[in-house]
């Protein structure tokens, strides 16, 4: 299994509102949320991102849905904290997947 420098200490010592959430099931989030995002992109960010996406994916899993909190706009707070990261680092909205390129489309 792989492990992650940031620790469930560190995700509850920032969210202290999900404090309650299982050891094994923060770890987890933040391994996922580690495969999401490229620490030379995100730089001075990464921790941060990391812990956003990590909050988001724990409070969409319905296990976690008790601990979500929304804005005003009604979108949960830590994928819009997590938005406005990704739009510091200038990244805006992604898809990731293959990389294609012009030959793969049979494009000369």
């Amino acid at each position: 299994m792989t492990t992650s420098k940031i620790t469930a200490a560190d995700f509850k010592k920032r969210f202290r509102s999900l404090k309650t959430a299982h050891d094994d099931n923060i770890n987890a989030v933040i391994i996922a949320a580690e495969l999401e995002i490229s620490q030379p992109v995100w730089t001075d960010l990464y921790t941060e991102g990391v812990l956003n996406l990590a909050a988001h994916k724990l409070t969409i899993d319905p296990a976690g849905m008790k601990a979500r909190k929304k804005d005003q706009t009604g979108q949960g707070v830590y994928l819009a904290e997590y938005n406005r990261l990704m739009a510091l680092v200038g990244i805006g909205v992604s898809v990731s997947g293959p990389t294609v390129t012009n030959a793969d489309l049979g494009i000369s």
